[in-house]
């Protein structure tokens, strides 16, 4: 009459169900690490980018001051910098968080520009800070020509 199965190979619903949570367990750990880890890349990659920026602009910026027959801040404004080189005139300037020079834009997301003139020691201490917080800060000291304020 009644015939019980004697096999009973295979796998239970709790086994199954068991093995789903621990899957699902297994793939969130590996997605919150592959974001973490986009985080981190992404980060460094601002910051990078901001300290790459701003050096580009101070290594311009020396450039025009190594080379210029007259430098000087526009009506005692620090955030304004006039560099006469031979028949050429460079200005960089800071406007709503862009670095201009000569009125167009040069480095985007900068917060703080000044070049504060010295005319006794004949330097310039020149500060560039970008959005990402990075800073770089130097005294340039002119080796001839005057200033002009």
């Amino acid at each position: 009459m009644r015939q019980r199965f004697q096999n009973e190979s295979g796998i239970s619903l709790m086994e199954v169900l068991a093995a789903i949570v621990i899957s699902g367990l297994v793939v969130t750990a590996i997605m919150s690490f592959f974001v973490f880890t986009k985080d981190q890349s992404d980060k460094q990659k601002d910051t990078v980018r901001g300290l790459t920026d701003i050096s580009v602009a101070f290594k311009s910026i020396t450039r025009d001051l190594r080379s210029a027959t007259d430098v000087g801040n526009v009506n005692g404004d620090t955030s304004v910098l006039w560099i006469e080189k031979g028949d050429d005139e460079v200005t960089y300037q800071l406007e709503s968080n862009t670095l201009m020079k000569n009125g167009v834009e040069y480095i985007y997301d900068v917060v703080d520009f000044s070049a504060v003139m010295d005319e006794e020691k004949q330097d310039i201490d020149l500060d560039i800070v970008s959005m990402s917080g990075k800073s770089l800060d130097t005294v340039i000291i002119r080796r001839e020509g005057t200033q002009h304020e």
